[in-house]
């Protein structure tokens, strides 16, 4: 499927592009060696979380504090490796169809869950 130009993407896809272009530009600029964006999904339904890439993986999954970065985290989450908005927006749409969604009064198709993207990005510095 052919992206949308930037005018008709949404935040979240302008971000993520001008995001891509940046790091793509560095490389060429010699700014910085290599570069990495690691994503993965998770979900929140009725204080349970879910892998949204591997959702059948059977492991409980807990949040975690990390006191060296001073974040939360969830371990044993598939994590992939992207390199452009193209790659994300087939993530998401993997991770959508993963989610957990209920008939409302309102709506026929109501997500009843939280969906959180996280994006860890990785550069390498030209000076180390």
């Amino acid at each position: 499927e052919k992206l949308k130009s930037n005018n008709e993407l949404g935040c979240v896809q302008r971000c993520l592009s001008f995001l891509f272009q940046e790091l793509q530009q560095r490389q060429e600029d010699k700014k910085v060696t290599e570069w990495k964006v690691l994503l993965h999904f998770v979900q929140l339904y009725r204080e349970q979380l879910m892998d949204l890439l591997e959702p059948d993986k059977g492991i409980p999954l807990k949040i975690r504090y990390n006191p060296t970065t001073d974040s939360p985290y969830v371990p044993n989450l598939k994590t992939v490796d992207v390199t452009e908005l193209a790659e994300v927006i087939k993530l998401l749409a993997v991770a959508n169809r993963n989610r957990v969604v209920d008939k409302t009064l309102m709506n026929a198709e109501s997500s009843r869950s939280h969906m959180i993207m996280t994006m860890n990005i990785e550069q390498t510095m030209r000076d180390g």
